[in-house]
């Protein structure tokens, strides 16, 4: 058969892990379209400049890590992120005050969209971190991530851990995540166990639109100082306060911390 037309000028065609580190470097790209398959990392891919990510079939493109962070996001405050249609798992990111063993964000604006994150640890945000930036999870899956310094009760938001930035989860479901429990503040007290078995909100606004956040205990946590709005969301097991979104309806309520 007629090899495929080439692809237009600035868009790589990505089959193998040498093609993905190489297009990121290539400053002239800026979109980058997977080839189905299974791309095993070594160490954590960074992206640290504006581009869109694309797999060539949503579901098809796993991205993968045997050891360390599966993706560090921050193109800079000006900077513009999009990933389509990825499964981002392996992580472990195991030191003391670990974050983001699937996805950490610190900052730039950055979507991630159709997108599985599974099957990775941190200590804080065992699937996801996010310390800054305007980030947008759409129709996305967080499952099955582990919040924990080596098996041990320190490590909230199984699935996601906000520590800054405008966070939005939209059409998107978190479910059946673990934590240990546990927070180390490095003050005085210099701990407090409270769960976020789920989503862990330390700072930042959260907004949560026509979601499902369903995790065992302590499901979501809001911190005093941290703002948080739901809109026709499934959310229990809350602690803190999530306020009604404009025209949702009730606010959730649950004793503040």
């Amino acid at each position: 058969p007629p090899s495929p037309p080439p692809l237009p000028p600035g868009i790589a065609s990505v089959h193998t892990v040498a093609d993905l580190t190489g297009a990121l470097a290539n400053t002239a790209v800026g979109h980058m379209v997977l080839a189905s398959g299974t791309y095993d990392l070594i160490g954590q891919l960074s992206v640290t400049r504006s581009i869109v990510i694309e797999a060539a079939v949503t579901g098809s493109v796993v991205l993968r890590v045997g050891g360390g962070r599966v993706l560090y996001i921050q193109p800079g405050s000006l900077g513009v992120v999009q990933l389509i249609g990825f499964n981002i798992t392996g992580g472990y990111d195991g030191g003391w005050e670990s974050s983001g063993g699937g996805v950490h964000v610190a900052g730039g604006t950055v979507v991630l969209s159709s997108c599985n994150i599974h099957g990775n640890t941190a200590q804080n945000g065992g699937g996801v971190f996010v310390g800054g930036g305007t980030v947008t999870f759409e129709s996305c899956r967080i499952y099955g991530n582990t919040a924990t310094y080596h098996g041990q009760m320190w490590g909230v938001g199984g699935g996601a851990f906000i520590n800054g930035g405008t966070v939005t989860f939209n059409r998107s479901e978190i479910r059946s995540n673990t934590a240990g429990g546990c927070l180390y503040t490095g003050g005085d007290p210099w701990e407090f166990c409270v769960g976020g078995t789920g989503v862990f909100v330390n700072s930042g606004t959260v907004t949560f639109i026509r979601s499902e956040i369903v995790n065992g205990g302590n499901n979501v946590y809001v911190r005093q100082g941290a703002t948080a709005c739901s809109f026709d969301t499934i959310l229990t097991g809350l602690t803190g306060v999530v306020s009604a979104c404009p025209g949702s309806g009730e606010a959730q309520h649950a004793q503040p911390p």
